[in-house]
């Protein structure tokens, strides 16, 4: 059977760390159990947390975004699959 998902319009906001109180805003809620990890690359550091969402807990990573469906359901695209899956429209 071969398909094509529907179009849905949905919010979307991308993970930045500098960006806490608006992603915070997004949510509806504080983040309390935020992380950090440090790259063994070049020494930056990264910062994370975990979200339940339609696929169970999941880390969010900065440079992700969370994608909020009409009926408040999240999920959690990395940057490459937010771009195949959504188009930006406003």
């Amino acid at each position: 059977m071969r398909c094509q998902s529907k179009k849905v319009f949905v919010d979307a906001i991308r993970f930045e760390y500098a960006n806490l109180d608006d992603l915070e805003s997004f949510l509806g809620h504080p983040i309390f159990d935020m992380e950090t990890e440090t790259s063994h690359l070049d020494g930056t550091i990264k910062h994370w947390f975990v979200l339940p969402t339609l696929d169970g807990k999941v880390k969010v990573r900065e440079g992700d975004y969370i994608v909020r469906y009409i009926e408040g359901d999240l999920i959690v695209r990395k940057p490459i699959q937010f771009k195949r899956q959504f188009d930006r429209i406003d």
